[in-house]
């Protein structure tokens, strides 16, 4: 019998509204689990577990100026030629020809 759920249906809800001054993560993110059990351990004051079942996902609150977005632009052309050539010399001093 299959315990887990598959990838599709994991899913990660960020909830708050402007009145209240928490917000609420529900996630089946692996990753982000961890990070926020790890967070919630070290700032019990600004991250908490709430309680409940923690079968495939975990429901935290925490305070909302603990939480952040981060928004990124696409890289232009140019900009992805030139990672990509740092990147190559860089892997270039990591493994040299033998």
């Amino acid at each position: 019998m299959r315990t887990t759920i598959s990838k599709k249906r994991r899913v990660t809800i960020i909830s708050f509204n402007e009145a209240d001054p928490t917000i609420r993560i529900i996630t089946s993110n692996t990753s982000l689990k961890k990070r926020l059990l790890q967070y919630a351990s070290r700032h019990p004051e600004e991250c908490q577990l709430l309680p409940g079942e923690h079968n495939t996902t975990l429901t935290f609150i925490m305070n909302k100026g603990r939480f952040g977005f981060k928004l990124t632009s696409p890289y232009s052309d140019a900009r992805r030629a030139s990672a990509r050539g740092l990147a190559k010399r860089n892997l270039k001093k990591l493994h040299p020809p033998a």
